[in-house]
This record gives C-alpha cells, structure tokens and sequence, in this order.
C-alpha cells in the first residue's frame, strides 16, 4: 500500500479489526502481531550474507504468485 494512514487511524482500525475476529482466530492473530513486533526490533546490525539470500528468495517468490491462502497459514499456526 503506497497511500499513508495517520499512525493514530491505522492503530484504531487495527483495534476495530481485532474485535472483528472470531474467539478462534485470536490466539493465530496475536502470534502473527508478535512476529511483526519481533521483526520490526531492528537491532542495528547488518544483515548476514544468509539473511539477505532469504529475503531475496522469499521476494522471488511472491514476484512469481507463490503465495499461501491465509487460511492454510492460519491452520499451519494453530496447530503449532
């Protein structure tokens, strides 16, 4: 998404979304918001010659549609 959403907006519509979400989905929800929160912790160091070949690999991936349906992932990570 290119367009910008005030901080405050785009907090309070995922607050919205959030109380949307079937008691199921909850617990997948809030490991999903983890590891978001845990990637976005940039720790300052560079990225590692194999960190770099993973996100060059995964962005190859999506250029060629190799996508997941959510609900796949959802059921993968509530089964962890």
């Amino acid at each position: 998404m290119s367009s910008k959403v005030p901080q405050g907006v785009a907090r309070d519509e995922l607050r919205r979304l959030v109380e949307r979400l079937a008691d199921a989905d909850v617990p997948t929800a809030r490991r999903v918001l983890e590891a978001l929160v845990e990637s976005s912790e940039y720790d300052g160091e560079p990225l590692s010659p194999e960190e770099e070949a993973a996100l060059a690999e995964g962005r190859e991936a999506v250029r060629r549609g190799e996508l997941q349906p959510w609900a796949e992932v959802r059921d993968r990570l509530t089964r962890a």
